[in-house]
């Protein structure tokens, strides 16, 4: 009951971080799109590629390997600290003598001058990252929420003056570069936890079994997530890369920060009932209905009024990403049984068999990415929504021999939520039909989200739908009522 209990607090504050996050970032996204061309942000993100796979360097994997280690020591944290702090010093150095190639790699001269500073966040972030992990052990996941929101906020506010001003892709670079300054300030300030002198390599090599394999899950899965947008970079113009980058940035914002949320919160109190095959199974279960009542109506209402709201909120120069952001929504359907089950298998301790099973999928990418990319931009995401089905049935199928929860059982936990999204959705360009001829976008807009809503949560009000029935629950235990 008490972990019950500490998990419902603990994904009500990270959904408060993800969605107080989300909201700051959304207002932030929109306000630099308009001030800002496509081709700023698809400049940034040919460096942000090389950043994100770097940060898993960074990282090392020893995050999720002190989360899952059931008493970790502070010896054991302070050897990690010191440690992320140590590599994202050098990975730091090693991608500012690399800046030059990169340029030439993306025939983008700018980039020498800009990538020492966005590179930045690699030794910054790893200051606060041990912080972070000692919070989310603790379950205090409203310090996080704090000092996340703060930080988006600071780094908001300061990229949208900087492009106002003029500095075009710059802002994008100070932008991410305050973000992780900020958090690194604010973590060591609310939290008490603080390093010592006591580096011990015997507690690296106790949790370096573990953490070995997350490191390399984590960056294969990373570098095929971002080896798309670096090769879209280079064989496509500037403008298209900041059509795709931005799209796929948008769609992440609530698909994200709602797996994100859950995602955080569940990896600890799943791992607490690791020992227990039966009550794992049934928690995941939960997991999977509540994550795709929440995710489905809002990434299919996006798709569906994509091109009202690129139209009226970001303004006509981006209504050539609407199809681009329309099949990036479709791909996040399958994270609610990726995701949870990916965390599943790291529960069970199978870290060798997502290693193997991490390789054989990202081969598949692979071959995906090849065939593709030289057909167009279109072409590259619907590869993306490919290999994301296939991935989702790699992790049903390895689910339902470790914890016995059946493929047929995992569809049938969805079909009610899918069912009633698909009326959603055809409710909504019905909707949409009647009223386009007499209503302006902006009007156009409000009524499509209004009716979207209400045939969503009229539906599954009347037929009673057990996610919907464990979301009001989840609620009302919120509330003390």
């Amino acid at each position: 009951m008490e972990l019950k209990k500490q998990v419902v607090r603990g994904v009500v504050w990270t959904m408060v971080d993800r969605g107080g996050s989300m909201a700051v970032q959304t207002l932030v996204s929109i306000l630099l799109a308009r001030l800002l061309a496509p081709s700023a942000f698809g400049l940034i993100s040919m460096l942000t590629v090389f950043s994100l796979v770097s940060n898993v360097f960074v990282e090392g994997g020893f995050t999720q390997a002190l989360i899952r280690k059931e008493r970790p020591t502070p010896r054991d944290y302070t050897s990690v600290f010191w440690l992320n702090v140590a590599m994202g010093l050098f990975m730091y150095l090693l991608l500012c003598a690399l800046a030059w190639p990169i340029a030439c790699f993306y025939d983008q001269p700018e980039l020498v001058r800009i990538a020492p500073l966005l590179f930045l966040t690699l030794p910054v972030s790893s200051l606060w990252i041990t912080h972070q992990t000692v919070l989310t052990k603790r379950f205090d996941f409203r310090v996080i929420a704090k000092i996340s929101i703060v930080s988006f906020i600071v780094s908001g506010g300061a990229a949208v003056w900087m492009a106002f001003a003029g500095w075009g892709a710059w802002a994008l670079a100070w932008q991410a570069v305050l973000m992780n300054t900020t958090k690194a300030v604010l973590f060591w300030c609310w939290n008490r936890w603080r390093p010592t002198a006591g580096f011990s390599m015997e507690s690296l090599r106790e949790l370096f079994g573990a953490s070995s394999r997350f490191f390399l899950t984590e960056l294969i899965n990373q570098t095929f997530h971002n080896v798309s947008q670096m090769l879209v970079a280079r064989f496509y113009s500037v403008t298209q890369t900041g059509y795709y980058s931005q799209s796929r940035r948008l769609k992440d914002l609530p698909s994200a920060s709602l797996s994100v949320a859950i995602m955080n919160v569940t990896f600890p109190a799943l791992s607490a009932l690791q020992n227990d095959r039966e009550k794992l199974r049934e928690g995941s279960r939960k997991v999977i209905a509540v994550m795709a009542f929440l995710l489905y109506p809002v990434m299919v209402g996006m798709l569906v009024t994509a091109p009202e709201l690129f139209a009226v909120v970001l303004t006509d120069k981006w209504m050539p990403a609407v199809p681009y952001f329309q099949i990036f929504c479709l791909t996040t359907l399958t994270l609610p049984l990726t995701n949870v089950l990916q965390n599943v298998l790291k529960v069970c301790g199978r870290t060798q068999l997502i290693l193997n099973i991490e390789i054989v999928r990202k081969a598949f990418a692979a071959l995906v990415i090849a065939c593709t990319l030289p057909v167009s931009v279109q072409a590259v995401i619907w590869g993306q929504l490919l290999y994301m089905t296939v991935d989702m049935a790699i992790n049903m199928y390895y689910a339902s021999r470790l914890v016995e929860y059946r493929m047929t059982v995992q569809l049938r936990d969805l079909a009610p939520v899918a069912l009633l999204t698909f009326a959603m959705w055809a409710g909504v360009t019905a909707v949409g039909m009647l009223a386009a001829p007499v209503l302006t976008l902006g009007w156009l807009l409000a009524v499509k989200i209004t009716a979207g809503a209400a045939i969503y949560l009229g539906g599954a009000r009347l037929f009673r739908l057990a996610a919907w029935n464990e979301t009001y629950e989840i609620v009302r235990g919120l509330l003390g009522r």
